[in-house]
């Protein structure tokens, strides 16, 4: 999979599987309705702004959300990822 231009996608992935050298990314893209994991294709300037966003090493897994905004810029935030619950009655016991 790869993000086009205008895409937006929050996606989930182990660091240790991060490595510039590597051109696809096993992710868990986080969708309004579902998961699913995907194969992420990465190129050099996605990989440039994930490195300024996640310039810690400690981290082990990255929850991001992923912007492109032309040809060659990316734009990389915290992910961010909406539970709705629907609102019951607790069974009385």
């Amino acid at each position: 999979m790869r993000i086009e231009i205008g895409e937006c996608f929050t996606v989930e992935f182990e660091m240790s599987l991060f490595q510039e050298d590597r051109k696809l990314l096993p992710v868990h893209i986080f969708d309004r309705n579902m998961e699913r994991f995907e194969m992420l294709e990465l190129n050099r300037t996605m990989i440039k702004s994930i490195n300024r966003f996640l310039h810690d090493k400690s981290i082990k897994t990255a929850f991001l959300t992923i912007v492109r905004t032309s040809r060659s810029k990316y734009e990389i935030t915290p992910g961010t990822f909406i539970i709705t619950k629907e609102r019951g009655r607790f069974p009385v016991q």
